[in-house]
């Protein structure tokens, strides 16, 4: 009788305990739970984790926290490949304060690559805002050749 009751309140507990971990994974991350998370990393002392978070900021709508972290990042770290990802994350948001701190960073950084990559990043984003393609005959008919 005394192992039927420990068996049993054993796997009452154990039922218990799964249903409390499956209730854990039901819950959804949010948006700015991952945010919050890039951020600290952007933070960090890992130069790659660094990269990473700055190139993750890119691929969701970061907040203006962000924003303003990015900047920092460009005008402030340490190491160029931080700092070359930060210029491509806010070229690629086309935030208007962003892209003038890439714009000036082009003329002023005292890291030759950060300048060039810089200087990259804002002409392809001045050639996509300001390219227009002009459909003549001649280039509707070179579109359906095989």
């Amino acid at each position: 009788m005394k192992n039927y009751f420990l068996t049993l309140l054993s796997l009452l507990i154990l039922t218990a305990a799964s249903m409390s971990a499956a209730e854990n994974l039901n819950k959804q991350v949010t948006n700015e739970q991952i945010e919050e998370n890039l951020l600290i990393g952007l933070q960090s002392n890992n130069v790659g984790l660094r990269v990473s978070c700055a190139y993750m900021l890119g691929e969701i709508q970061p907040s203006e926290k962000a924003i303003l972290l990015l900047m920092k990042t460009l005008r402030d770290d340490q190491d160029e490949r931080a700092r070359i990802m930060a210029a491509l994350t806010l070229t690629k948001l086309e935030d208007p304060r962003g892209l003038n701190i890439v714009q000036r960073e082009c003329q002023y950084n005292n890291n030759c690559k950060t300048r060039k990559m810089c200087q990259r990043f804002y002409s392809s984003y001045l050639n996509k805002k300001y390219s227009v393609m002009k459909e003549t005959r001649d280039s509707l008919y070179a579109v359906l050749l095989p």
